[in-house]
């Protein structure tokens, strides 16, 4: 018997800190944790954290004096430019402040404003200085993004003009080429031809040389005969005189 006050702490310890979805299921939607209403407050979704309030409540039970709390606020995201969860992280709104139990503020009705349908409860209001953080960590992101995009255009833009004037070079090498394979070509033709006019001309100039020569020969020969047969003939005559009787 001497059990049952622990465990009846024990008990209302669990509940406390039980999520507030599973009380709402329970008994029936209506209850809500730490949940302030709003302007659509019937649909709103319950926070993640516990209150300063349910934090003291819990103190109290506890028999603590003073209690050390982080103060947490809802917001409502009413256009797409504002801060996710994604890009802006869950920071504390106002540092840790030390309160009584006695100095506990309870919650009121239309103080906060109630979480968007379908948002996460996790959303919390950033403060002036980390919206301006996060506006100029926007703006800084887009200027690159941009620039980014820019370095690339560029990029493209150098890599299709390199891309062009190689092909027009490459272009240009191979009609050059064709034209010195045919200016080649026809040199070679032509130094053929000529060369062929050339042994054609040698050959003729070798037979006229060949035959001028041949008649020079034959005409020396044939003068040579002739003088050898008047020399023959003078000789004749000369010894038929001697010969010749002489009358006295």
């Amino acid at each position: 018997m001497h059990y049952l006050p622990q465990l009846f702490v024990a008990l209302a310890l669990c509940a406390l800190l039980s999520p507030p979805e599973v009380f709402g299921q329970r008994n029936g939607g209506n209850y809500r944790l730490g949940l302030r209403s709003g302007s659509r407050g019937d649909q709103a979704v319950p926070e993640g954290r516990f209150t300063s309030s349910v934090l003291n409540k819990l103190s109290s039970l506890k028999g603590s004096s003073t209690t050390t709390t982080e103060a947490y606020t809802t917001i409502t995201l009413p256009s797409p430019t504002s801060p996710t969860t994604s890009d802006l992280d869950l920071i504390q709104t106002t540092p840790p402040t030390t309160t009584s139990p006695s100095a506990v503020d309870k919650p009121t009705g239309g103080a906060a404003v109630a979480v968007a349908d379908g948002l996460p409860a996790y959303v919390r209001r950033p403060s002036e200085q980390q919206w301006r953080q996060y506006q100029l960590e926007q703006r800084n992101r887009r200027r690159v993004n941009r620039l980014q995009r820019e370095h690339n255009q560029r990029i493209r833009e150098l890599v299709r003009r390199q891309r062009l004037s190689q092909r027009r070079h490459s272009q240009r090498l191979r009609r050059i080429q064709q034209q010195n394979r045919r200016r080649a070509a026809k040199r070679q033709r032509r130094n053929r031809n000529k060369t062929r006019s050339q042994r054609q001309r040698r050959r003729r100039n070798t037979l006229e040389q060949r035959r001028r020569l041949q008649a020079q020969r034959q005409r020396r020969r044939q003068r040579m005969s002739r003088r050898r047969l008047q020399m023959l003939l003078r000789r004749r005559r000369g010894r038929g005189r001697s010969l010749r009787p002489v009358v006295v």
